[in-house]
């Protein structure tokens, strides 16, 4: 429920600012976003949720907040790098030496070159968010009943595991088709940029 639009947030805030950090490389923008990059890396995604949820309160405010405010970093550094790359290819200098305004090299060079990368990459988070969402409800920090988590499913359905086993199969065989169609439409949107020159 809370998985799909925080990723889609985290997707594409992460990769305006991966674009952003590109155009001003050098600068104080640039440096700030790479810090920030930096940053979250090296923050236990787990721990900040739990953290969250005890300041916060639990409930699907805080662990939205807390997916976009730590998973726009793998978008981020994916469209800096992919934008990096186009900046300095031949055709982006060309375009600059021929006097086109930023907007239209941002519009016809970053743009294409970064969004499928951005989103085949991004593809990972979303499970990662989903096990995520799932753990916390399974340790007590999740969204508070009724609403309705795949983490909550399985945590009522431990309860009666050795006489209904196959209630904790539906949350764990969702999760599962997620991760084959993610990574189906991720390898799916990759290829056609493997064709490319």
């Amino acid at each position: 429920m809370v998985a799909a639009p925080a990723w889609i947030l985290a997707v594409a805030s992460g990769a305006l600012l991966g674009m952003d950090a590109a155009m001003c490389e050098g600068r104080a923008f640039g440096r700030a976003v790479d810090w920030g990059i930096r940053i979250v890396f090296t923050t236990p995604f787990l721990l900040v949720l739990i953290a969250m949820g005890a300041l916060i309160g639990r409930g699907l405010g805080s662990v939205f907040l807390v997916v976009v405010l730590l998973g726009w970093a793998y978008s981020a550094r994916h469209a800096r790098a992919d934008a990096r790359e186009a900046l300095h290819a031949p055709y982006a200098h060309a375009a600059l030496t021929m006097g086109f305004p930023t907007s239209r090299i941002v519009i016809h060079v970053l743009v294409p070159t970064c969004v499928l990368p951005v989103i085949a990459v991004s593809g990972c988070l979303l499970v990662e968010i989903m096990a995520l969402d799932m753990a916390l409800s399974l340790f007590g920090f999740g969204p508070s009943p009724p609403t309705p988590t795949l983490g909550s499913m399985l945590t009522d359905g431990l309860r009666y595991l050795s006489a209904a086993p196959w209630i904790i199969t539906t949350p764990l065989v969702i999760v599962c088709l997620v991760c084959v169609g993610v990574r189906w439409a991720s390898h799916s949107m990759a290829s056609p940029m493997r064709s490319l020159p």
